[in-house]
């Protein structure tokens, strides 16, 4: 899952491509949504990604997948020595990506309430 993928942990002390993998993560999640806009939450309605974009963005504490969505120890929290992170969104990593999601997937829907948030 692409939303997943923005907000994920560092699973390893390798972890320098984190930035350009939330970052890409994120524009592949707006172009496959690419318009959506509203019918986003008919076809998701529980994941909640406009709310999980707009976590990643404005920060606080992360929002857990849904039982469904979860694989086998996929996106779980990996064991890093140098980085620590908490249950808390590191906005430097994840708000690039998450911006441009988010821009893409109301792309010329007029929404105010999204044109006010960004």
């Amino acid at each position: 899952m692409l939303i997943a993928q923005i907000g994920r942990k560092p699973i390893n002390d390798k972890s320098v491509e984190r930035e350009v993998y939330a970052l890409s993560s994120g524009i592949a999640l707006g172009l496959v949504n690419l318009g959506a806009g509203p019918e986003l939450h008919v076809q998701f309605g529980d994941l909640n990604i406009e709310e999980r974009l707009l976590r990643f963005i404005e920060g606080g504490k992360i929002m857990e997948l849904p039982k469904s969505t979860q694989q086998a120890s996929q996106y779980n929290e990996g064991q890093c020595s140098s980085i620590r992170e908490g249950d808390q969104v590191n906005v430097h990593i994840t708000s690039p990506g998450a911006l441009f999601a988010l821009c893409l997937i109301y792309l010329q829907s007029n929404n105010r309430l999204v044109a006010a948030k960004l």
